[in-house]
């Protein structure tokens, strides 16, 4: 077996440091762990400032990462270098949901809770219909 040469064991080593920062960076700025006591400056729920660009940043990284993997997969046929693939590709398209779909400010109705910037294509919801039918 080869062993990896010291300046290898570096950078993996360096490499692992930087993706642990990169986490936890995202952790703080999207605002899933606080920063600061909560004050009442800040309403519970609301999202931090930095949330949708410390995702953004993060989905690149891991979009970048999986095409890297995937390239290293064709080349050496490494079974790690697709499982990291399909993991960064994983991470890559749910932040691409999350900056896409949750961060959205919808219109939401205030007797329903519901988005009204929904729909019905390419089903109709006739549930919905009958119930609005019966209503008048």
């Amino acid at each position: 077996t080869l062993t990896p040469a010291a300046l290898e064991t570096y950078f993996a080593r360096s490499l692992g440091f930087a993706l642990l920062a990169l986490g936890l960076t995202v952790l703080l700025l999207s605002g899933a762990l606080p920063l600061a006591a909560t004050d009442a400056s800040h309403p519970e729920g609301t999202a931090s400032p930095y949330a949708d660009a410390a995702v953004s940043v993060s989905a690149l990284h891991h979009a970048t990462s999986a095409f890297y993997c995937y390239s290293r997969w064709l080349h050496t046929g490494q079974t790690a270098s697709v499982m990291g693939c399909l993991g960064s590709g994983v991470f890559a398209v749910f932040g691409l949901w999350f900056v896409m779909f949750a961060g959205s400010k919808g219109r939401h109705s205030k007797r329903t809770g519901f988005d009204k910037d929904t729909s019905g294509f390419p089903f109709k919801n006739s549930e919905a219909y009958r119930k609005k039918k019966k209503g008048l």
